[in-house]
This record gives structure tokens, sequence and C-alpha cells, in this order.
């Protein structure tokens, strides 16, 4: 939380911490969890409201929040509240990188709403997004938000037009974001050996025993092949499913 900068930041967080556990959680239970009206936190998510020093304290004791995690509560909604100009703590910062960068490369729905636009049929409507993709309406909302800030998105009417970006995880994103949206994407492919049918998955590993002065080869033939695969089966505007493509490589033996 000490990357965040404001307190309607880390609520939003808070609130989709828990939609990524149950997908069906609703403002109106996580009011109630924070004991106020589902109005007032509607407000306070979309900055319409300020959030008291009294309120910071049923906050932070509704969300289980240690001593230092509440003093930093309020820091942010002192400084919030009386517009003062903050910077995170115990953040190293990069140039290219900002909080709306990082919420983007953790969220797997992220990049997936970008690839889902280029199939057949697709709608620009909330609602068939978050069904397509089996997220909560309010995830694509944040996800819409977040791809406008960096510019990945850009609003045309009430359409986006999408902006092609490489963004270089090795060098521009914290690892704390890398590692979440791998742990996510995992956790899919988890999913998709139960749910989806075999046809319609292909989940394969290979042992085999290296000289560890491969390793570095090894790593750049495996992202040339997704990249080949990639540009040779993506297909804008004719696709009409998003699939990812998920390689798992890793030693099986201990020091």
């Amino acid at each position: 939380m000490y990357d965040i900068k404001t307190y309607k930041d880390l609520l939003n967080s808070e609130f989709l911490k828990r939609i990524k556990r149950n997908p069906q959680y609703s403002k109106r239970a996580f009011a109630k969890l924070l004991g106020v009206s589902a109005g007032a936190l509607s407000e306070i998510l979309s900055g319409k409201r300020k959030l008291t020093s009294k309120s910071a304290e049923k906050v932070a004791k509704a969300l289980g929040y240690s001593n230092a995690e509440f003093e930093r509560l309020k820091e942010l909604v002192f400084q919030n509240n009386e517009n003062i100009e903050i910077e995170p703590i115990e953040s190293k910062k990069l140039e290219s990188q900002n909080l709306d960068y990082s919420f983007v490369i953790s969220n797997w729905y992220c990049f997936a709403i970008l690839n889902l636009a280029k199939i057949k049929n697709f709608k620009w409507d909330i609602s068939w997004i978050a069904k397509k993709l089996g997220v909560s309406e309010f995830e694509v909302n944040n996800a819409f938000e977040k791809l406008t800030s960096i510019g990945l998105l850009c609003p045309k009417g009430k359409k986006f037009e999408i902006k092609e970006s490489l963004i270089e995880t090795s060098t521009d994103v914290p690892s704390a974001a890398i590692k979440s949206y791998h742990k996510d994407i995992l956790e899919k492919a988890i999913d998709a050996i139960e749910l989806q049918k075999v046809e319609e998955r292909d989940i394969s590993g290979i042992g085999f025993s290296i000289d560890k002065k491969d390793l570095k080869n090894i790593k750049k033939e495996i992202s040339d092949f997704q990249e080949y695969i990639a540009k040779k089966y993506n297909k804008d505007k004719k696709a009409d499913e998003v699939y990812q493509l998920q390689m798992a490589f890793f030693k099986l033996t201990k020091e």
C-alpha cells in the first residue's frame, strides 16, 4: 500500500482484491464491510466525496490494518484532502512507470480486453465484455480507465481506438506487478484443465536435463517461438476467441 498516492486508489485496490476472490462481490457488500452506505462508498471511490479521519479509522479496523498501515491511511486522508502533492513511500520509481502502468500489467484482463477487441462481433459494452471474460463490470471499468490513462486506449465517441504499444516488462514494470500477472494466468491455466474440453486447450510439458550454460539460449528460443506463433496466428477482426499462450519452463532439481 506504500506505493499508492490516494485513499481512493487504496480503497479501489482493496475492492479489486475481493472481486478477484469472488467475481460476484459487490460494492454494497464492500460498503457494509467498511460501515458506510453504498452511495457514500461510490462517491468516495469516484473522488466526489472526501474520506474523513473518523471514517478512515473505521475503514482501517474493518480491513484489519496494522498500526503502520493505519498511519499511512491517515496520511493519505490528510494530504489528499489538503491537496498536498505526495510521493510514494519506499517505492522505487522508474521514468516510464506509474501506478496505472503497474495496474495494467498486474491484471490479466487489461490486455485480454485489447485482444478481445480484435474478434468478430466485438462490442464496446462493459456488460458484454465482463461476461465474455468472466470478470466484473467494475474490473472492466477500471481497466478502461487505466488503459486510457497510459495511452493504450483512446476514447472515440462511445467506442475506443486501440493504440499499439510495446511494454518492456523486464525494465519498465515493478516485479510485484509481473508476479501478480503470472500468478493469475497460471491459476486460469489450472481452471482450464478442469473446465475446458481437451480439444479446446493444450497444456503439455516435457522434462529433460540441460547444461546450465544453455539456459540463456533456451529462454531466448522460447521467446522467439512465442513471438512467431503470435505473429502467425493473431487475426485482427477475423478472430472469434481470445487465447493465452503460457509456457512453463523451470528447474525441477534443487541445489
